[in-house]
């Protein structure tokens, strides 16, 4: 009886089991019959076929909008076909961004009455899809990352169209040849014969336009001054021929001279008026040829609000301005002008809110920037200005609300700076400013003041009063990079709340002052109650200096460099460190001590970060450019180029490289000592939009192409390694870069004992962007070797040795690859053997172009910084190591990293340069997680 009554309870569960899958199953289809989304997923034989997750597409019926986004696709499957054609009055919006599109012709837009809205970006167009222009009501459209050369007549034909976005694209000219126009009447009356009249918004940066006119033109501009320099020098020879004949001529003439004389004076009087005659006929044909010319240079439309040229290589603005009254907007930095039109006028521009006109190479003030009364921001950075003083006709704009001035040779202020009372920003730093400037202490509404990287040594003083406290207003105060050698005691009697103020980068003796002012009043309190009263002006005061908060106009806080405490941890690392999950099996697993294995373990973090930052000097150069711009000259982390893309780092900041292993270290730690694909992946995404918070990130900065298009994908976070996978093969499988091998050194310091898990790990961290199993064996190869010196393998056995035991199991990685043929194994297995057996920098060619980014050339970079080396142990040593191989050039950072990690796990942290770890700005940040790491190792 027992054995029946289980039976009818087991049934009787099963029953009850089954109810709720039921109850659970009609949940799901409710909400799905709610959202109304049709998925369609391919035919078996394409699951067969891949082992990749299923592509498919989804039509949101509710809002009309069909998605195919981040799939990696080339063309549209059978049944997304169908799904466009049957619901095609009902879509709103296309979205088939990040894929690999190059034609349009699959979808019929004519019936589409609806679509307003269509996203291409970073696909592989050649030009504006035909198809687009016959949608008559397209109000958006996108494509920017695209390989866009010129632009089609009949876009004009959209006269519904608002937003238009060509950036990055390779568009040379905006005019059509006037050999493809038949009718040349309806160009002269209407000169915009390419952009809709009612757009609003156009972007066409990151095109190589360099001019605004057309080949045409610029051949016919060019034509025309040969011929006149050919002709010039016909006259000069006819000249010269006659003097000679003069020369040669007798004696007997010279009684005829006096009667020519005569006859020359009344040939000259009739030249004159001729050429009167002509000079007129000469200025009225310019002023028609200039006519002309601001004719088809008005090709943008007069509706624009938002105009954006930055980037396009400009040499020359000409003046089409005028008749663009509605503009709100305009974008022109980053650019290569020199001059600008005279005629240029901005009066009647009423609606002009913001102009960017940095990053150019202008060498005068352009007039017709302080000419719109309702600009709001105004940017006139990293120019060429020769004058140390802005011009007085910055008063005339009374509502401005920003002023960047960045990077020039400003050493004083007008005294009509007074007038701009509704300035809330100002940026000055990077100047030669010696004294404050007084006329800011008339702006009463300034909230951000920003004087770092000038010459100043001290406040101006007043009677004693408070020179600061007139700001009251003021929130933000950077005063760092200075040559202030004292912090000015009129801090410590301040009544307002300032938020931010930074001197770090000054010379300041009292290390204690500095950390106060930088973090704020606890600190400065403790300070200041453990003081001796000798100092009066210490007993005074009564500061209310708060933490400062994060600076969305800087990209990193300041931090001081040796007060390890005042920084932050990371919130997730706050309660982790006392369990020790990650000790060593047996003491048999390093022959190394303790504190040996701490040394080295810290130097191969902090190599790699001194590495990328030094590395940031040259990269992208060439080694002329090196030579330029550093030759004779000792590289400090101080002391780089700021140009246009080193000036987004600070001084002495690691990037992207560096950051992306830290981002494995916080997983590691978190997931107590395990490698989680789906954490790291999450990690990277999170990072790539936000940076690291605590430091005052705004993003992730100098991400690559690869890892881009990895991260944009829609379900990456589902299945990372197989959307990199899926994007290997899409890329013909020859996409090798070095954005994996520059992040996986740290995987060395996780179970460096074991070999077989070491290179596991290496490679699903590296699968997570990088596919290709020449990224895998770079990385790998590093890791092993790390792991290597961390386990003192050095001390038994060679470098060559160490080399050749790495070097088997990449060749090994390669070989797995069950999706590469044996050609291609071969060519990769060549290739690896070339790079690891080099023994110099100029066998790498690490500036090569179109080549600096391989991965092979990134780890051969540190195998000769370690052959190069010669077993030497030093800060000099690593310092002379490092700048050879910076001034190599091409992406030196990434190099830099990867060399910097090598080097410094074989040195340890003793024999780096302290100087330059002093520089870097967050190392105290890292030095903190370091310990947690310590502290699970047990060592």
């Amino acid at each position: 009886m027992g054995n029946k009554q289980k039976t009818k309870v087991k049934q009787e569960k099963e029953k009850e089991i089954e109810k709720e899958k039921k109850k659970n199953r009609d949940k799901k289809r409710k909400r799905k019959r709610k959202i109304q989304e049709t998925i369609v997923s391919p035919s078996r034989t394409e699951k067969q076929q891949s082992s990749n997750k299923i592509v498919y597409s989804i039509l949101d019926q509710t809002n009309g909008i069909f998605s195919l986004t981040r799939r990696c696709q080339k063309m549209l499957s059978e049944e997304n076909i169908k799904i466009v054609g049957q619901n095609a009055t009902k879509i709103k919006v296309i979205d088939l961004s990040f894929n690999f599109f190059e034609d349009f012709s699959q979808i019929n837009l004519t019936s589409m009455n609806l679509l307003t809205t269509i996203n291409l970006t970073s696909n592989h167009f050649a030009g504006i899809p035909k198809e687009l222009l016959n949608a008559p009501n397209l109000e958006t459209i996108l494509l920017s990352y695209n390989k866009i050369t010129s632009l089609p007549l009949e876009l004009k034909k959209l006269k519904s169209l608002k937003v238009l976005d060509l950036s990055h694209n390779r568009i040379e000219h905006l005019k059509t040849d006037q050999k493809q126009i038949k009718n040349k009447k309806t160009i002269e009356q209407n000169p915009n014969h390419i952009f809709p009249d009612g757009l609003l918004h156009l972007d066409l940066s990151w095109n190589p336009l360099k001019n605004l006119l057309s080949k045409s033109e610029s051949e016919s501009e060019s034509e025309s001054e040969r011929e006149n320099e050919s002709e010039s020098e016909k006259n000069i020879e006819k000249e010269n021929k006659e003097e000679e004949q003069k020369g040669k001529k007798k004696d007997n003439k010279k009684k005829k001279e006096i009667e020519k004389e005569k006859e020359n004076e009344i040939e000259i009087e009739k030249e004159i008026e001729i050429e009167k005659v002509k000079e007129d006929d000469n200025v009225k044909e310019i002023k028609t040829k200039k006519k002309e010319e601001n004719k088809w240079l008005n090709c943008f439309p007069k509706t624009l609000k938002v105009l954006n040229l930055s980037h396009c290589k400009l040499k020359h603005l000409p003046n089409f301005f005028p008749l663009l009254t509605s503009l709100e907007t305009l974008h022109l930095n980053h650019n290569e002008i020199v001059t600008c039109d005279d005629s240029i006028n901005f009066e009647k521009l009423r609606n002009l809110n913001r102009l960017f006109f940095q990053f150019n190479k202008i060498k005068e003030f352009p007039l017709f920037v302080f000419q719109p009364d309702s600009l709001l921001e105004l940017d006139l950075s990293f120019n060429y200005f020769k004058t140390e003083k802005l011009p007085d006709s910055i008063a005339e704009l009374t509502n401005l609300q920003s002023l960047r001035f960045i990077g020039n040779k400003l050493a004083e202020l007008p005294t009509a700076i007074k007038s701009l009372q509704n300035l809330h920003c100002l940026y000055l730093r990077q100047n030669e400013i010696v004294k404050f400037p007084i006329e800011i202490l008339s702006l009463k509404n300034l909230k951000i003041l920003d004087l770092s990287g000038n010459r100043l040594s001290s406040l101006p003083n007043k009677k004693r009063k408070n020179v600061i406290q007139q700001l009251r207003s003021l929130i933000i105060l950077n005063l760092s990079d200075n040559a202030f050698t004292k912090i000015p005691r009129q801090f410590f009697t301040l009544e307002q709340n300032l938020e931010s103020v930074s001197f770090v980068g000054n010379p300041i003796k009292n290390k204690k002052e500095l950390e106060a002012i930088n973090y704020g009043n606890e600190f400065l309190q403790s300070y200041i109650d453990g003081q001796k009263p000798n100092d009066p002006n210490v007993k005074q005061c009564v500061g209310k200096i708060k933490k400062p908060k994060k600076n969305p106009e800087l990209f990193r806080k300041y931090h001081a460099i040796k007060n390890f405490k005042a920084l932050p941890l990371p919130e997730p690392l706050k309660s982790i460190g006392m369990s020790q999950t990650l000790q060593l099996p047996n003491q048999n697993s390093t022959m190394l001590s303790k504190e040996l294995l701490r040394d080295r373990i810290l130097g191969l973090v902090f190599g790699q970060c001194l590495g990328d930052a030094i590395g940031l000097a040259t990269e992208f150069m060439n080694k002329k450019q090196v030579r330029v711009y550093y030759d004779h000259m000792q590289i400090s982390l101080e002391e780089l180029v700021r140009d246009s893309h080193r000036s987004r780092w600070m001084r002495g900041d690691w990037t992207d490289d560096s950051d992306q292993m830290i981002l494995i270290l916080q997983s590691i730690i978190e997931n107590n000592g395990k490698i989680n694909i789906l954490d790291f992946s999450k990690k990277l995404l999170n990072w790539s939009k936000s940076g690291f918070k605590e430091l005052g990130d705004l993003g992730g900065m100098g991400i690559g192409n690869t890892v881009k298009t990895v991260l944009n994908h829609q379900d990456f976070l589902k299945e990372p390694m197989n959307v990199s996978k899926q994007v290997w093969i899409n890329s013909g499988k020859n996409g090798a870069a070095n954005g994996a091998v520059m992040r996986t050194s740290i995987l060395a310091i996780n179970q460096f004992w074991d070999q077989e898990k070491l290179i596991q790990n290496t490679q699903d961290i590296c699968k997570v962007t990088h596919f290709d199993p020449r990224c895998r064996a770079s990385c790998a190869f590093v890791s092993l070797v790390c792991a290597m010196f961390l386990q003192g393998t050095d001390q038994k056995q060679d470098l060559e040795s160490i080399f050749s035991i790495a070097s088997k199991h990449c060749r090994n990685i390669i070989n797995s690859e069950s999706l590469l043929d044996s050609k291609k194994k071969k060519l990769f297995i060549n290739d690896f053997n070339t790079y690891v057996n080099a023994k110099d920098w100029i066998s790498l060619r690490l500036d090569e172009n179109k080549k600096i980014g391989y991965t092979f050339k990134c780890f051969a970079s540190g195998v000769v910084a370690l052959r190069l080396n010669k077993n030497k142990k030093g800060a000099k040593a690593f310092v002379n190591i490092m700048t050879q191989l910076i001034m190599e050039a091409g992406d030196a950072d990434t190099n830099g990293a990867v060399a910097g990690a090598m080097l410094g796990c074989y040195m340890g942290f003793s024999n780096l340069p302290k100087e330059w770890i002093l520089q870097m700005p967050h190392t105290n940040w890292l030095y903190a997680q370091m310990q947690v790491l310590f502290k699970m190792m047990g060592i």
